[in-house]
Parts: C-alpha cells; structure tokens; sequence
C-alpha cells in the first residue's frame, strides 16, 4: 500500500505533464528517455526523464517532461546521497521544454534548451503517513548536441544549470537543489 501512493504521485504527475502534446496535430511528435546527474554541492544526484514532445519545424520542438530524482536514500536502497540526512525524500520535476537547433539537418547538431515548471519534493520519511509535499517553480536552460543515429531515432546530450528556489524543506538548505546538471536523452519518432 506505501508504494501505490509513490506509483499515483508519479503517474498524476506524468499525466498532467504530458496530456497536451497527445493532442498536437503535428505527424513530428516523439517521446524520450533520458538519464543524468545533478551536481548538488559536491554531490551527484541521479535522475531519470520521460519526455514526449513534437517538433514544430526542423530547427525547434517542445516538449513536455516528468523529471524523477533521488535526494536521499529510501529503504532498501543506498544512492550513497548526504543532500539531506531525511529518508525517502525524492523531487519530482514537470513542465514544458523549448529547443532551438543549430542546423536544420544534421547528423552532429548543437543546440540550446530552456524549461520551465513545477518541481514537487516529496517526503516519505514516516510510511504509516501520507507523503508530505512542497510545490515550487522550477526552470532551466542547457546547451548540447543532438546526434541523430537513424532517420527517426536522436539522442540529445545536455549539460546545464537549472533554477529551484525552493524553501529549507526535509532537512535541505533553501536552494538547495538548484544546481549544475547533465543528461543523455533517446528519443525515437512516434508514427
């Protein structure tokens, strides 16, 4: 039963995020998977990203995407993470991606990108209680390279900075989780 509330909290989030681009006309949408590390202090904070986003023309896209990061350690589990020294606290960020590419065409293609949304620090420390949350504004901006592997397959490689301007919330200095990030993200054309 703990872990259905964690499974709803996610899928909710997910869902919102991403229900407006299923209805975009456009025949360019695709949907991404992607994995990185926040630099939080001198730490390295894994994520894992779900996007789905269409490509507007050849040079932009949006996307929406659902963001699942680890802060601390959960039970049964050790990220080897000290950002906060409460159990089972995770961040679960969502919103809208905009990209702009160098080249229209290319097999090696810089490009920038910028978000913005909503980031949610969830705390499961206590697991006979309901997950204790906090909502903030959540963006950031990154540049990289798209490499396209196949006609319909792209794998985006970011490295960036993304601004939370969080409380002090499960332990956590305020800011805390703004931070340096990095990411690899495939994506493949849905047809």
């Amino acid at each position: 039963m703990k872990h259905a509330k964690q499974v709803t909290l996610v899928l909710l989030c997910l869902g919102l995020s991403l229900a407006g681009l299923y209805a975009s006309p456009s025949k360019n949408a695709y949907i991404g998977f992607g994995k990185g590390d926040a630099r939080i202090d001198t730490e390295k904070a894994p994520f894992l990203e779900l996007v789905v986003g269409t490509k507007l023309s050849n040079r932009t896209a949006v996307e929406g995407f659902v963001i699942t990061q680890a802060v601390s350690d959960f039970p049964g589990t050790s990220f080897d993470l000290s950002i906060t020294e409460t159990d089972g606290v995770f961040a679960v960020m969502t919103g809208m991606n905009a990209s702009l590419r160098l080249f229209s065409e290319a097999a090696f293609n810089p490009m920038i990108q910028a978000g913005i949304g909503n980031m949610v620090i969830v705390n499961m420390e206590d697991e006979d209680k309901d997950p204790i949350l906090h909502s903030y504004f959540y963006s950031s901006l990154a540049t990289g390279i798209e490499l396209q592997i196949f006609k319909s397959v792209d794998i985006a490689i970011l490295s960036g900075y993304r601004f939370a301007p969080h409380q002090a919330v499960a332990g956590m200095d305020q800011y805390a989780l703004s931070s340096r990030f990095s990411s690899i993200t495939f994506k493949a054309q849905l047809k």
